[in-house]
């Protein structure tokens, strides 16, 4: 197995505080899996405080967790920088120096085991392969997920109590029964093979700005130039077994939410 391989998670962070809260919560509570360690985990974080209605929020996060998490905060200066998310994982390739880079959303929680099982038995036989590496992952319904996180006191300055144990007795199965096309919440791909090749997220970000006023900013072209960049796609999903699981690795959740072209739409830094 890897030796303490140094993973760096990527984040665009905006106005989703309570979420992302849940998902530094099931982060804190990353364990081993079989006496396998859990290798370092890095959180790079991008924000925008000068445009995010909820930055006492994110400071409430940065109190919370950075004496827990590896967490850095990435601050950007204006919408137009921080707006094209594949911009910002441009960026974060260039000034990483972990040996995996996991691309995902601010809205994710894993299973505890979920790093240390990875890495202790998939890992190294990834390894100069250049594929991108995703897999499937359990939702819940929308509007569930925003009452469940709002019940959580976020003035207490802790982390979430078994946040992703919590979090999976309102999943409601698999986001799109379990397909995993390599979708931008689940993105690993080794950072050396990106830089011996010359690889970076987007050459010309065409997604659409998270600050769009015509209900695009959900629309990340960006992930498509990516996925066609690599050397195919290593999906870690397996057939449907007697339990209901598609996973081959611990399982990974979102916590579902409206949309801005949703007529529910509200943002309360979700």
């Amino acid at each position: 197995m890897s030796i303490n391989p140094t993973i760096e998670i990527s984040v665009q962070m905006f106005e989703f505080q309570k979420r992302f809260w849940w998902m530094l919560s099931s982060l804190c509570e990353q364990k081993t899996w079989q006496e396998n360690p859990v290798p370092k985990i890095i959180i790079t974080a991008s924000v925008l405080s000068i445009s995010d209605r909820y930055k006492s929020l994110t400071q409430g996060l940065i109190d919370t967790f950075s004496g827990h998490l590896d967490l850095r905060v990435k601050e950007y200066a204006s919408e137009q920088d921080f707006g094209l998310r594949g911009a910002l994982r441009t960026n974060d390739l260039k000034e990483t120096e972990a040996d995996w880079m996991f691309f995902t959303d601010a809205d994710m929680l894993f299973h505890p085991e979920f790093f240390s099982e990875m890495s202790a038995n998939h890992i190294d036989n990834w390894k100069g392969l250049g594929t991108l590496i995703t897999g499937p992952r359990l939702t819940t319904d929308k509007q569930v997920a925003c009452n469940f996180v709002d019940s959580f006191d976020y003035n207490c300055k802790k982390s979430v109590d078994n946040a992703f144990e919590k979090c999976l007795t309102i999943n409601t199965g698999y986001s799109k029964r379990g397909r995993s096309p390599g979708a931008g919440y689940f993105q690993l791909v080794e950072v050396e093979y990106l830089k011996n090749n010359n690889i970076n997220y987007c050459d010309r970000c065409r997604d659409a700005s998270l600050f769009s006023t015509d209900g695009s900013g959900g629309r990340f072209v960006s992930d498509i130039m990516f996925r066609q960049k690599m050397n195919g796609i290593t999906c870690m999903r397996k057939k449907i077994d007697k339990s209901g699981s598609r996973d081959i690795l611990k399982p990974i959740m979102h916590l579902n939410h409206w949309r801005q072209n949703d007529k529910e739409w509200t943002n309360r830094g979700n």
